[in-house]
């Protein structure tokens, strides 16, 4: 069986530009990390490069406020602006002029000399990516549900913005976060990475919860999920399962099964 590496580490290191659009704490996870490996990587393995964001900072983005706090250049490719050009609102299912956003960003890493970039890591990216996007880069999620959960349709159950909400209401008596591969389709592509629980306390609300989750989960098993694909420790064979250090991991690994 041949596996191949999500990204080759002969290639040296992992250049990743970092996509949000509110307050970046996921992507300031990203950036700490890096700078300041915890445990396991004294070398993660990865940079992030450059931070995209779709919203300008009146519209709740603090991109520009992370990027002068750590150097780091800023591209701003405002969603309202765009779709206020082509006089719609939204972008609804039209899925030319989504992929004619992401054409624009791309432009925009390439004029700014950031066409080397190989990662787009979504740390709280509201633009759900098209096909162009997630053809042209390795993209990598983490999404506040455990996507290993699945509905009666066999699909992923707890999807889409509303995720944290959607699985209280359900019933769920635990929340987990968990990274992916993203494809055209949003929360629906190869698990990489699960992270350790938080109780569900029904005196909580759903954005208390989700505020823990990041601290528990997202900002732990985000910065360890590039930096494993950076080392080639990630691979997939021809089916497209994933493996972790050569094993078959369909539902991803979990943050408590490996040593840490």
């Amino acid at each position: 069986m041949t596996l191949t590496p999500v990204h080759d580490p002969a290639k040296g290191v992992m250049l990743a530009a970092a996509f949000m659009s509110g307050s970046g704490s996921n992507v300031e996870a990203l950036i700490k990390y890096e700078r300041n490996p915890e445990n396991i990587f004294m070398d993660p393995g990865y940079k992030i490069a450059v931070i995209v964001t779709d919203c300008l900072p009146e519209e709740n983005s603090k991109a520009k406020i992370i990027g002068k706090k750590y150097g780091i250049d800023v591209i701003e490719n405002p969603k309202s602006e765009f779709l206020h050009r082509h006089g719609v609102t939204k972008f609804g299912k039209d899925k030319a002029l989504r992929e004619a956003y992401d054409r624009r960003t791309l432009d925009l890493l390439l004029q700014e000399g950031y066409g080397n970039v190989e990662v787009a890591a979504f740390g709280g990216y509201m633009t759900l990516a098209s096909k162009l996007l997630v053809d042209r880069l390795l993209c990598i999620n983490v999404h506040p549900a455990d996507l290993r959960i699945k509905g009666a349709d066999g699909l992923p159950k707890y999807r889409g913005d509303d995720a944290v909400t959607d699985a209280i209401n359900a019933g769920e008596r635990e929340l987990r976060s968990t990274t992916h591969i993203c494809v055209e389709k949003a929360d629906m592509g190869p698990i990489l990475m699960v992270s350790a629980p938080i109780p569900v306390v029904p005196e909580v609300s759903p954005k208390e919860h989700q505020s823990h989750l990041k601290e528990v989960g997202d900002w732990k098993i985000f910065p360890l999920t590039l930096a494993y694909i950076a080392r080639g420790t990630y691979t997939r064979d021809q089916a497209g399962t994933v493996h972790f250090y050569g094993r078959p991991k369909p539902d991803g690994v979990t943050y408590e099964s490996f040593e840490l």
